[in-house]
C-alpha cells in the first residue's frame, strides 16, 4: 500500500520524466484546467480533486492518467515543470471550488450571497495593498455579512470564501509564475 509521501513523491517524478521542458508562452489558468481535464479523464479528475488530501492513495491508473494529463498539456502549452505544477494546483483548487458551491446551493445559499462571497473574496484576494486597509476589509465584511472576519471564520459559509479564494490564488500564482 502507497504513502502519501510515496505518493505525492511519485507524482513529482512521473511528471518531471514524463514532461518536457519548452519555452514559456502565455498562460489562462481557465485554459490550463480544461485541458489537464480533457487530457486525463475522471482518474486524473479524482487525482487533483485530492491532491494534498490526508489519506488520499491514487490507484495505479489514476496516477498513470494524472500524469499522462500533465505531460501532454506541459508540451501542448510550452509550460515550465513550475507552471505545470502550478497548473495542477488551480486545477484542484477550481474543482474543489465547484463541490463547495454545489454543496452551498444545495444548503439554501442564495445567489446574491454566493455574489456578496465571492466579491469578498475577491477583495481579500488584492493583497497586501487591502491588507494594509484592513479595517475598510473588516468593515465591508461587517456590512455585508452581518460579522467581523474572525467570527466568520466560523461560520459555514467561510468554506464558500476559503474555496473561491483557493481559486485566485492559484490562478494568480499559475498566470505570474
Amino acid at each position: 500500500m502507497r504513502t502519501a509521501k510515496t505518493v505525492f513523491a511519485a507524482v513529482l517524478l512521473g511528471i518531471a520524466f514524463a514532461a518536457s521542458s519548452a519555452p514559456t508562452v502565455a498562460r489562462d489558468a481557465e485554459k490550463a484546467s480544461m485541458c489537464l481535464l480533457e487530457k486525463g479523464g475522471a482518474e486524473a479528475t479524482a487525482v487533483f480533486v485530492n491532491l494534498g488530501s490526508k489519506g488520499f492513495v491514487p490507484t495505479a491508473a489514476q496516477m498513470s492518467a494524472f500524469n499522462r494529463a500533465m505531460a501532454s498539456c506541459e508540451k501542448r502549452h510550452g509550460w515550465t515543470r513550475e507552471q505545470t505544477f502550478d497548473a495542477g494546483a488551480h486545477t484542484g483548487f477550481v474543482l474543489r471550488f465547484r463541490q463547495v458551491d454545489s454543496a452551498s446551493r444545495a444548503a439554501g445559499m442564495t445567489a446574491s450571497r454566493r455574489a456578496v462571497l465571492l466579491e469578498g473574496a475577491t477583495l481579500f484576494h488584492r493583497g497586501p495593498a487591502l491588507r494594509k486597509e484592513w479595517p475598510q476589509f473588516n468593515g465591508w465584511l461587517n456590512r455585508h455579512t452581518g460579522v467581523r472576519f474572525a467570527d466568520f471564520r466560523k461560520t459555514s459559509e467561510f468554506a464558500f470564501f476559503d474555496a473561491y479564494l483557493g481559486v485566485l490564488s492559484s490562478a494568480h500564482r499559475f498566470e505570474n509564475s
